[in-house]
């Protein structure tokens, strides 16, 4: 049970950190095309 939940919010950390990520990229290439 308490591994079930671990895993649930590695992937949940891993998931907003991707998109976190990706959310950063965009913004910096939105930046540089704009500049």
């Amino acid at each position: 049970m308490k591994y079930k939940l671990m895993v649930s919010i590695f992937i949940a950390v891993l998931s907003v950190g991707a998109q976190l990520g990706f959310d950063r990229r965009v913004v910096l290439y939105l930046g540089r095309s704009t500049s």
